[in-house]
């Protein structure tokens, strides 16, 4: 019944992030039960066995969930035009360590490490900052601008009729 359920969660118009929760649910409700049933049983090999699939399950889920949040924050960085923390340089058929970037352990793409979300969350705060900046000194010179022509409708009215 549970399989049945997360094949129909990949197909509703949801945003992933909520698919992936609610798969995470229904796997974890499937594990428990089987191991409960395990448990009654009595066989630790086959309970370690189940635990360790389950583990490896919710790493899998977490994995996507991470590879979603760097996606977001890469299409919001590219959108904005900020430095994005260089991605590790392979070395002899290996990629280098990098503090900023995780590939997964099992399957998918590069994700960010925590270090690197920070970077690149300031460089998008910064980036942010300086157009709201920008936004502030015209909204400035436009209300001056507005005050300006204003004072100077108030003085033709008066002008007009006073002569």
């Amino acid at each position: 019944m549970e399989t049945k359920l997360r094949r129909l969660i990949r197909f509703l118009p949801v945003p992933a992030s909520q698919c992936l929760s609610w798969t995470k649910s229904s796997i974890d409700r499937e594990f428990r039960k089987e191991i409960k049933e395990l448990r009654q049983t009595g066989d630790r090999t086959a309970i370690a066995r189940k635990e360790a699939d389950h583990f490896f399950e919710l790493e899998l889920i977490s994995e996507r969930e991470e590879e979603l949040f760097t996606d977001r924050l890469l299409r919001k960085a590219y959108r904005l035009r900020v430095q994005i923390p260089p991605f590790p340089k392979v070395r002899g058929g290996e990629f280098e360590e990098s503090e900023d970037w995780k590939l997964p352990r099992h399957h998918g793409s590069w994700y960010l490490t925590p270090l690197g979300v920070s970077k690149l969350r300031d460089e998008i705060h910064k980036e942010q900052k300086w157009r709201r900046e920008g936004l502030t000194n015209w909204a400035a010179f436009l209300s001056a601008v507005t005050g300006v022509i204003g004072t100077a409708i108030g003085l033709v009215t008066v002008l007009r009729n006073y002569f």
